[in-house]
């Protein structure tokens, strides 16, 4: 009886002392975890202080294992990071990672699958992007992720899931105004692609849906031009008329309606009616390239002289010194070109102020349609 006493005694003594040591075990990896995981968060803060951004990233995943809740942010900023770096793979193994994890609630699952879907737009697995933003409906990314997939589908070209995607923007009065223009232009995307009676159905749906879209009646007059209708043409110009900004884009095409016509003295005066109420050196120099083959030298010159009234710039100085004979005859204003520096006039975003040479509908930049209209910092007027 004894004997058996002992051997329970011995027994509770040895379960206690286990749990204790046990306890003791963890409690040692806890502490050592505290005194660790704040120094990875801090190796972490001065590598992206020194701009290393991919150590940064590694320092951050180490401190946030094992996987929770709790330090789910520490693992979203590094997937960025990894992401910022063009560390693609990466990035989408930390996400997935975190939207196969059990213990993260529902909302943070979301979050990992939008930032997944920007890996795989980032890496260019579009068709991946397309799936993960498309899962996204009706919750708190729904709109940015609606924004991608049309970027996705406008990359790709797509322009009938583009229009759509404009089209579940339209929200409320004010964004239907704004995705009209927008569509529209998709519209003369999709034209710009298309041949004969395809390309006309396209058209009208463009100015259907914005009937002062310029770049529609643009295409339209271009398109008139080539058939020599002269009917189509000049509708066409007269929706133009309403807006003078885009002038300069089709100077060249309304002198060749107006010469079709046999009306080119009449073109050339409109023309010059419009530079005068609309002064500018970009629709100075278009409108003198147009009406170049149509007026004699005398009223070049006084064209040019009424300009330099109103406006600076190389551009007019160069045009004043061909009318003068001062340059290349044989190439137009060449040589007056390269004394000044070949300054043309350039097209400026009213978004966020990138400036090319060239005119773009949409702007390279920022991505926005039709802030690129010819509006040059000299305007007046």
């Amino acid at each position: 009886m004894d004997d058996l006493l002992d051997w329970r005694l011995l027994l509770v003594i040895a379960v206690f002392g286990a749990g204790w040591a046990i306890a003791r075990v963890d409690m040692e990896q806890v502490v050592s975890k505290a005194r660790v995981v704040p120094g990875l968060i801090m190796d972490g803060i001065g590598n992206l202080l020194r701009g290393e951004r991919v150590a940064a990233a590694s320092s951050f995943l180490q401190a946030g294992q094992p996987l929770s809740q709790g330090n789910a942010e520490l693992h979203f900023a590094a997937g960025e990071l990894f992401r910022i770096q063009g560390r693609y793979e990466e990035a989408i193994r930390v996400h997935k990672a975190m939207l196969a994890a059990e213990d993260l609630n529902a909302d943070t699952r979301t979050r990992a699958r939008y930032e997944l879907g920007l890996d795989y737009q980032k890496g260019g697995f579009l068709d991946l992007a397309e799936q993960c933003f498309s899962r996204l409906e009706g919750t708190e990314y729904a709109d940015a992720s609606l924004r991608h997939l049309c970027n996705i589908h406008l990359y790709s070209r797509d322009w009938e899931r583009a229009i759509a995607d404009e089209e579940r923007f339209a929200k409320d009065d004010i964004s239907s105004e704004l995705c009209r223009h927008v569509i529209a232009q998709l519209y003369c995307e999709w034209a710009s692609e298309a041949k004969g009676a395809r390309r006309d159905e396209l058209l009208a749906e463009a100015v259907k849906r914005n009937p002062n879209c310029s770049r529609a009646w643009i295409m339209r007059l271009d398109d008139a031009v080539t058939a020599k209708n002269r009917s189509d043409a000049f509708t066409a110009i007269d929706n133009i008329k309403r807006t003078p900004s885009v002038i300069p884009l089709c100077t060249a095409l309304v002198m060749e309606a107006y010469q079709q016509a046999d009306s080119a003295a009449e073109g050339a005066r409109w023309l010059a009616q419009v530079f005068q109420r609309h002064p500018s050196v970009l629709m100075f120099d278009r409108i003198y390239e147009a009406v170049a083959d149509v007026w004699d030298r005398e009223r070049l010159q006084a064209f040019v002289d009424d300009a330099m009234q109103s406006l600076d710039g190389e551009e007019v100085v160069a045009r004043w010194l061909e009318t003068r004979g001062l340059g290349d005859a044989g190439g137009q204003y060449a040589e007056p070109r390269r004394a000044l520096g070949d300054a043309r006039a350039s097209f400026t975003c009213s978004s966020c102020d990138f400036e090319a040479k060239h005119h773009y509908w949409q702007c390279p930049v920022c991505r926005s349609w039709e802030t690129m209209l010819p509006q040059t910092k000299d305007m007046q007027g």
